[in-house]
């Protein structure tokens, strides 16, 4: 009778078991992936939007939910930083650093472009 039984894979590592391997820096994984979704979001309302940006159905998700993502990327990007010597993962947290302060810019500007709260002279 043959058995279809396999070692677990840490087993095959002499001396290692899996918590062994190291943490991960979820806080940098999850600010590196917060940017992304906040901006998607924001490119989302803007294409369904439809040039009626003063609709309460467009305002409102785009003055509470967007900023509300790319804060919240932006925290765990910067309680990230602390722990890459312990946990790993430099580029999450470096990049995911850069764009949450790439795309929260960038919604500031959309911001005072399509709200009007900057006067800009016709020249």
């Amino acid at each position: 009778m043959h058995v279809l039984w396999r070692k677990p894979s840490h087993e095959k590592l002499p001396g290692m078991r899996p918590y062994e391997f190291g943490d991960v820096n979820k806080l940098a994984g999850v600010g590196f992936f917060l940017s992304l979704i906040g901006a998607e979001v924001m490119a989302l309302l803007l294409y369904f939007g439809q040039k009626n940006y003063i609709s309460f159905k467009f305002a409102l998700p785009y003055l509470i939910i967007v900023p509300l993502i790319q804060l919240t990327g932006l925290v765990s990007s910067l309680k990230s930083i602390p722990h890459v010597e312990e946990w790993g993962d430099k580029d999450y947290a470096q990049g995911g650093l850069f764009l949450n302060i790439l795309f929260l810019s960038l919604y500031i500007a959309s911001l005072i472009y399509f709200f009007g709260w900057v006067w800009i002279p016709n020249w």
